[in-house]
This record gives structure tokens, C-alpha cells and sequence, in this order.
């Protein structure tokens, strides 16, 4: 049994705890991309310069069986990556939004069955503190 991406899906867990659970969430983009960067030797990084400006703007880490793990997007093209977005066996869980790019996360849109947007969380204001939770229908 594969079980490369729920070794990275724990460290990240493990690292960002005291945040996830916290009232104050100021997350780094640039912590998570470091995290994200290293990797192990059972992941894949690729990078990508979509606009050919000589900037990495796209970033997608892979598990050894091709199901992505992670995915990270220069929405503006400011050489910052702005939009994160997580795989749990291939299939979208959560996306991770730096929307006014300085580079701390300030939304958090959780998805269910790959598809379904279950809940989102927004820091307004951007204080770290969120503002606004939204959560969509029921089971």
C-alpha cells in the first residue's frame, strides 16, 4: 500500500496544527512552499512558467503514482505563489487563497467528493483572525 501522501498529508497536518485550530491563523505561503519544495524522494515537483516571463508560476507536486498531492499557482504573476491547493488520493480537499498577495492566507475553501464546496473560512480584514465561515448544505 502507497502510503507516501498520507506521510505528507500528516506532516503538513502536524506543522500547521496550531494554526488549523487556533483563533489567530496567519499562514505563511512561503513556509508551506518551503515545506512543499523539499519534499521526499517518493514525491514528484514540477515547474512551470506558464507566461514565459522567466517566473515559476505554476508548481504541482506528485505521489510515485502520478495522483497529485499539491498544486500551487502565481495567480498575479508576481513571481509569489498566491493560490494553494491540496489532493488527498488525487481528488481536491482544499484550496488555500493569499487574495490581497501578502503571501499570508487569508481563505480557505474546503471541498467535498472532489467537487463540492462543504465549508469556506475568510479572514476580511486580514488581522489572521477569521471573519466570515460559510458552510454548505448537509449530508
Amino acid at each position: 500500500m502507497n502510503y507516501t501522501r498520507y506521510i505528507i498529508l500528516a506532516f503538513l497536518i502536524i506543522i500547521f496544527s496550531d494554526n488549523l485550530f487556533a483563533e489567530n491563523r496567519i499562514i505563511n505561503v512561503d513556509k508551506i512552499m518551503s515545506l512543499v519544495s523539499g519534499g521526499s524522494k517518493k514525491t514528484f515537483l514540477e515547474k512551470y512558467d506558464s507566461n514565459h516571463d522567466g517566473r515559476v508560476d505554476y508548481i504541482v507536486r506528485s505521489d510515485d503514482s502520478g495522483d497529485k498531492v499539491m498544486e500551487a499557482l502565481d495567480y498575479n504573476h508576481d513571481g509569489k505563489m498566491d493560490d494553494l491547493y491540496f489532493y488527498s488520493d488525487g481528488i481536491i480537499v482544499r484550496r488555500e487563497v493569499d487574495s490581497n498577495f501578502d503571501m499570508n492566507i487569508d481563505l480557505w475553501v474546503y471541498i467535498k467528493n472532489g467537487s463540492l464546496v462543504e465549508k469556506y473560512e475568510q479572514d476580511l480584514d486580514f488581522d489572521g483572525i477569521i471573519d466570515k465561515v460559510k458552510i454548505f448544505g448537509g449530508d
